[in-house]
Order: structure tokens, then C-alpha cells, then sequence
């Protein structure tokens, strides 16, 4: 867990929502990257706290301490969770910040729900096949191979401390460890892979009128070309503010959090002044 937060739960048939919750103010809604867990924003959590705000951060489908059994693990399945997520707390709207496959969900339900969304923050977001040309057409078949068992669990830790490839945490040999415990408990690399291996829809994006921050690592492997997703964001979401993050990769958050909060705070402060009636959840 991470400290001073609660951990809470919400009930969806047969299946749980686990996540935890801090602070007073406007909520912020963090969800984590596939593969990974709600502690990924252990180091950005509590300066959102620090700064006035009330923060969530969840674990996806099939991940964490939620539970595996869900029918679909894609990106309007997880979105459909952001609103379970944001009624479990009385909220009429929120700040989503998405990592990964997170930043596409967060970016669906914006476009499907915006009276109930104040903003959109990706970090390094994965919205649209990040490879073209034949390794669009291979990858699924490389990844699945990759990630087969029973070496997939190492496969995946080799390949997340890559994701941190310049200023890696203290904790990171301790958080893999946690990370790789984790998906070796029953169902949760099924889970893990499903969701890897799901297709992504852009259209939607041209849809999206609410305010969008991404920030995205420079030297993140998840991109072929930075700059090139820089230029398609900005043409897709005329109105995405994007930064580009020399020499970090895809968890910027956890690399060197102070890189991304000041922006990050202007832009929720920002929004707040457009949306200060409808921000505030109950506990």
C-alpha cells in the first residue's frame, strides 16, 4: 500500500475493484500501466495529496489486488471501470491520469463520458498499435512467444527495468520482485497477456474535447519514434499539450517525478477554476 492511504473495494458481480484513496479536495483518478500495479504512482500519489488534492489509485483488471475473472481485459472494458471507480467515491467528474494502456482507456471514457471527466493526463500513453509496417503485423506473435510460459514472468521483469533506463528508483529490485509475485498468483499472467496483446481503435480521439496533458519519455522502448507520437497526438487532439521527456522512459512518474508534477499541478489547478462545482468526491 502505499502510505497513508486506504485501501477500499468495490464489488462488480463476482469480481472486485481494489484501490486506494487519500486526501480532500478535487479528485484525481490514477490508473496504472498494463503488466504493473497501483503503486506505480507510489512517488506521485502523495505529492498530488500534499497539493490539496483527493487522490485514487486503482489496480486494473486482473491485476494487483484485483480480482482475474473478468470476461475482457481491452481498453473499453477498462474504461467501463473508470466509471464504476468514480461512483464508488459520489464523484460527478475527475482528473484522469493514465499510464500506458491506461492513457487509451482514460482517453475513451473522455470521449464516451466528458460531463464527467475535467481532464486528461497520459503518461506515456499507449493510444493507438505502437509498431508499423511488418512489426505491426509480427509483434503479436513475437509478444505472445515472448511472454509464453513458463519464462513469461522473468521475461516481463527483464523487460520492465528496461522501461526505467536512466535514473531507476532505489526500490526498483524490490518492486519487480513484488511485481513478478504478483502475476504468478493464479490467472493474473492470462490476464496480463490478454491484456497486452489487445488491438487499440483511435477513432475516438478526434472526439475528445476535454483539456489533455501527455508527457512522454524520450528514451521510453514502448515507442518506435517519440517525436513521430508527439506529432500524431497533437494532430489527432488539437488541443493535447505534449512534452517530451529527454532521457526518461516510460514511467517517467517513478523515474523523476519532480520533471512532470509542476506542469501536471498547473494544469489541474487550471481545470479546477473551470470546474470547481462538480470536482469535490465524498468519502
Amino acid at each position: 500500500m502505499i502510505p497513508n492511504f486506504e485501501l477500499k473495494t468495490i464489488r462488480v458481480n463476482t469480481e472486485t475493484l481494489a484501490y486506494e484513496i487519500a486526501g480532500d479536495g478535487a479528485l484525481i483518478l490514477c490508473l496504472p500501466g498494463v503488466g504493473d500495479l497501483r503503486q506505480e504512482y507510489d512517488r506521485l500519489a502523495p505529492q498530488l495529496v500534499k497539493a490539496g488534492f483527493r487522490v485514487m489509485v486503482a489496480d486494473l483488471r486482473g491485476h494487483g489486488d484485483t480480482s482475474v475473472g473478468w470476461q475482457s481485459f481491452d481498453v473499453v472494458a477498462l474504461a467501463s471501470d473508470i466509471e464504476r471507480l468514480l461512483d464508488a467515491e459520489k464523484a460527478e467528474k475527475a482528473f484522469l491520469i493514465g499510464c500506458s494502456i491506461s492513457g487509451a482507456s482514460t482517453a475513451y471514457f473522455a470521449a464516451q463520458h466528458p460531463e464527467r471527466v475535467a481532464g486528461v493526463v497520459g503518461i506515456c500513453p499507449i493510444r493507438r498499435v505502437p509498431f508499423t509496417g511488418l512489426k505491426a503485423i509480427f509483434m503479436p506473435w513475437i509478444l505472445s512467444g515472448m511472454f509464453a510460459k513458463p519464462w513469461g514472468v522473468e521475461v516481463w521483469g527483464i523487460y520492465y527495468r528496461s522501461l526505467y533506463p536512466s535514473f531507476p528508483p532505489d526500490d526498483l529490485d524490490t518492486y519487480i520482485a513484488a511485481l513478478k509475485a504478483k502475476l504468478r498468483e493464479p490467472g493474473r499472467f492470462a490476464a496480463f497477456k490478454s491484456m497486452l496483446l489487445t488491438g487499440r481503435d483511435s477513432a475516438h480521439l478526434k472526439t475528445i474535447r476535454v483539456p489533455v496533458l501527455d508527457f512522454i519519455g524520450m528514451a521510453d522502448p514502448d515507442y518506435e519514434d517519440p517525436q513521430s507520437e508527439v506529432d500524431w497526438l497533437t494532430s489527432t487532439i488539437p488541443q493535447a499539450e505534449v512534452h517530451l521527456l529527454e532521457g526518461l522512459g516510460h514511467y517517467p512518474h517513478r523515474e523523476q517525478p519532480e520533471r512532470i508534477l509542476p506542469r501536471l499541478l498547473q494544469f489541474a489547478h487550471k481545470t479546477l477554476r473551470l470546474h470547481s462545482s462538480s470536482l469535490t468526491g465524498s468519502s
